[in-house]
């Protein structure tokens, strides 16, 4: 599938074997309202309940971003509950010349000042991302993470990456 996908419904999202999100460009699809940045999610899961994703290779290698902003995310629950579970997310990294951006994150559960967000991460991989592997974020955020691969580039000059990253409340 060639485009960013948005579920704002309690759906479940089971990929066949070998199927393939990988969007030819991204583009900002929401904000974080804590820090005010644009984001650009390949899977954004939003403002729903009991949204799953499993079975996917999510593939940011075509993202054509050309600046930091927005910060490109593989999957993306914000304000969201469901599960991520037996996905591949790979390749969620800028161009070489934009390694020293804070952007690159394999999976995350983001809450903003207002929602919550719980959300299990479990069984999946992530390999090849540029700041994080898995990141749960915010006051009113629940994540769980289980049995995931999480594989980071090995030591950086440019930027600190973090395999799994809880912060911030």
């Amino acid at each position: 599938y060639a485009e960013q996908v948005v579920v704002t419904k309690g759906v479940k999202i089971r990929g066949d074997n070998g199927a393939i999100v990988i969007p030819s460009e991204v583009a900002p699809n929401a904000t974080d309202a804590a820090s005010g940045d644009a984001l650009a999610a390949i899977i954004l899961v939003q403002n729903t309940t009991g949204a799953d994703v499993s079975g996917l290779i999510v593939d940011g290698s075509k993202n054509a971003l050309s600046e930091c902003s927005p910060i490109l995310l593989g999957i993306l629950y914000l304000d969201a509950s469901g599960k991520a579970e037996h996905n591949a997310v790979r390749h969620v990294k800028l161009s070489p010349s934009l390694l020293g951006c804070q952007s690159g994150v394999a999976m995350a559960a983001i809450t903003d000042n207002s929602g919550s967000s719980d959300v299990t991460f479990s069984g999946n991989s992530a390999e090849d991302y540029q700041k994080n592997g898995i990141t749960g974020n915010e006051s009113g955020t629940k994540v769980t993470i289980d049995g995931n691969a999480v594989t980071g580039s090995g030591p950086q000059m440019s930027i600190a990456q973090n395999g799994i990253q809880i912060g911030f409340g």
